[in-house]
């Protein structure tokens, strides 16, 4: 059962405002792949349901065409880059957000299987990803948070990330939460 830890917070108590609109930043690596489609319909619904408008780079990747989305796997890695930056500047420009959520990933946890002395496999047991919410008037951070992402048994890299695989909501609710915790949420009703 997959398990969400989140330590190493800190806040910018000077902050005194309340994110409206919200541009989720979902930067490249497994680990985002794994819970971005899942995170963004969970984060964005639950944050709707607050006032709160929410839009994500991963959904205008997610919108490709299955040919547009070949044409840019075919290209190098620096061109996708290029592509990938120019379409993320476009998206906040027309979304005007007074907040943008970075989501990195850190770092994978993982098993390594050896028969004698060669590495025969792996399985990937976990993730860390750094949060970080900026105001983008003052373009200050205003919270961050390190969130440990356990999958437990049974899943792994392997598995194909879909609106239906738990890590991503996992981890969504638990960052609403948290952000509701420290108070940055105002028009957001506790978790009870």
């Amino acid at each position: 059962m997959p398990r969400v830890d989140i330590s190493s917070v800190a806040r910018d108590d000077a902050y005194q405002g309340s994110p409206q609109r919200i541009f989720v930043f979902l930067h490249g690596g497994p680990g985002n792949e794994i819970i971005a489609r899942g995170f963004n319909k969970t984060f964005a619904g639950s944050m709707e349901s607050c006032g709160i408008a929410v839009q994500s780079n991963a959904d205008a990747r997610d919108a490709l065409s299955p040919k547009d989305k070949q044409r840019i796997k075919d290209l190098l890695y620096t061109e996708q880059q290029k592509i990938f930056k120019q379409t993320d500047a476009d998206l906040v420009a027309k979304f005007h957000p007074d907040t943008m959520l970075d989501i990195r990933e850190l770092g994978v946890r993982q098993r390594v299987f050896y028969r004698f002395t060669k590495p025969t496999g792996a399985k990937v047991l976990g993730y860390r990803y750094n949060f970080a919410l900026s105001d983008t008037a003052s373009q200050k951070q205003i919270w961050q948070a390190q969130i440990d992402l356990d999958l437990g048994t049974g899943n792994g890299a392997s598995d194909a990330p879909t609106d239906t695989t738990p890590d991503g909501p996992l981890v969504a609710r638990e960052v609403l939460s948290k952000m509701k915790k420290d108070g940055l949420l105002q028009s957001c009703p506790a978790d009870e």
